[in-house]
């Protein structure tokens, strides 16, 4: 997308959804623990009823069964179906080891060495980030596999008996999140590299086979860290939307950054947006609503909404329509702390501890936390139903262009607008004397309702216009930035 003159942050949502009830409570309690017996034991061990660090939870969609990463015992558990869970229930079946009470590290095909994170592709397919061997594990059909079973296929090394560091297409250094989307790419949070890698139609591909595309470096061959808008520093949880948007925990950075269409962007892009710090150049890692101290999973659900576990801050935040929210924005909720400026890790019903991975269930409208200094996973239920698809609502009746909001502003404001039918589409801002200053839309875009954030810094203040363009619709506001 060109532009002149002035920066700009560009984010476009298709099909805004209404304003999402209140379906989390500040300060909830949960209402299910696995790894303890009641909500207020913090014991860690191996066997079928314990945990010892659990670090992530997902969820089968085939069998509807749930899994955790259970990292000290070096193994991933499996439960039978969410809907049949009871406190204190015990594990059904393992993966990472040959039997229940074994826990120690290993590189084989059945055998794992600190797992990470974990993610289901939609056809059952169960991945996991197996860290200090350094690759990624695939476990087809993992529903219905026995205990100890090796895995089906592995990215990072060349073979299920390798497990060295690299710098490369093919290798990694110490993985630590993982993502599946619904086109079939897999994403690796690579956290010594302090790189994303991308692999595409990853279920088809080889044992060893190197990655398509890297965010967070400018190529295969670099690892250096920084604050800017195209690197990383540690990244580790992952997750992309039904929209194609990526958001990363950005975990030394102490933000979540989103790229939008990430599986079309070139290798070391820009982010597209940024939460948790107010800018892409600052590090202030902070106990606030809008701050992060050591952010580590991310999870979206079908309303677009974003849920980040902080670690330092032993917390869950979350963001309604997080797309569409300005650099920096509040957090509109929190569970594991009474408020936004408390931190203290605790074993309670309403508490978290070192929270790492999260989990959402549409199907039962729940929420499922790893709690891993707590050594247990616990659910949150839902006040009222979760979307399980990003809403399209009503097709627009006409063509229109919102009002900015705010307005005036400084430096970053909203501009919606509407479209009956598929149309190319332009909207562009000028200044009073008539002369283009940037272009915030010029493509195809489908009917629907979209929004665009644009960012005035380096405009002079004054009064601007901005030109919507669509077919034979031409309609122009005004705005004015203020500073």
């Amino acid at each position: 997308m060109k532009h002149t003159c002035v920066p700009m942050i560009v984010m476009l949502a298709m099909f805004i959804p209404p304003a999402a009830p209140a379906q989390w409570i500040i300060e909830q309690n949960a209402d299910l623990v696995l790894g303890q017996k009641d909500f207020v034991g913090s014991s860690y061990g191996a066997g079928p009823d314990s945990l010892y660090a659990p670090t992530d939870v997902a969820i089968d969609p085939l069998t509807r069964k749930l899994f955790v990463a259970d990292i000290a015992n070096h193994r991933v558990l499996r439960w039978g179906r969410v809907d049949s869970l009871k406190t204190g229930q015990p594990a059904e079946a393992v993966l990472g080891q040959t039997d229940m009470e074994s826990h120690t590290a290993a590189t084989a095909a059945n055998r794992m060495d600190f797992p990470t994170a974990i993610a289901f592709d939609k056809a059952g397919r169960l991945w996991v980030a197996d860290a200090i061997n350094n690759r990624v594990l695939r476990f087809d059909s993992a529903g219905y596999k026995p205990s100890g079973a090796p895995a089906n296929g592995v990215l990072g090394q060349p073979n299920f008996t390798s497990n060295a560091t690299g710098l490369a297409r093919d290798s990694m250094n110490y993985v630590r999140g993982i993502a599946v989307d619904e086109a079939g790419h897999l994403w690796v949070a690579d956290q010594s590299n302090n790189r994303v890698l991308r692999f595409d139609n990853a279920a088809a591909r080889p044992n060893g086979a190197a990655a398509d595309g890297v965010l967070g470096q400018l190529d295969f061959a670099t690892a250096g860290d920084s604050d800017s808008r195209s690197s990383l520093n540690a990244p580790r949880g992952l997750v992309v939307d039904s929209q194609g948007r990526l958001y990363v925990a950005d975990s030394f950075d102490g933000r979540v950054l989103r790229f939008d269409d990430a599986a079309s962007k070139p290798n070391g892009a820009e982010a597209d947006g940024v939460l948790g710090e107010a800018g892409f150049d600052s590090i202030n890692g902070a106990v606030s609503q809008s701050g992060m101290e050591e952010p580590w999973g991310v999870e979206v659900d079908g309303s677009g909404r974003l849920y980040v576990t902080d670690d330092g801050s032993n917390r869950l935040t979350w963001f309604d329509t997080a797309y569409a929210k300005p650099d920096g924005a509040n957090a509109d909720g929190v569970i594991g702390q009474p408020d936004f400026v408390t931190g203290t890790g605790v074993a309670a019903q309403n508490r978290l501890s070192a929270p790492w991975g999260v989990c959402i269930d549409p199907a039962k409208n729940t929420m499922w936390v790893a709690d891993v200094s707590n050594n247990r996973v616990l659910r949150f239920t839902a006040n009222t139903p979760l979307t399980g698809v990003e809403p399209a609502g009503n097709p627009p009746s006409g063509y229109a262009l919102g009002q900015n909001y705010p307005n005036p502003f400084n430096p970053g404001t909203t501009i919606t607008y509407e479209v009956s039918g598929a149309a190319y589409v332009t909207l562009r801002v000028y200044n009073v004397l008539g002369q283009e200053v940037a272009t915030l839309v010029d493509g195809l875009k489908q009917p629907g309702s979209y929004a665009v954030r644009f960012n005035a810094t380096g405009l002079a203040s004054g009064m601007y216009m901005y030109r919507l363009v669509a077919g034979q619709f031409v309609q122009t506001r005004r705005f004015v930035v203020l500073k």
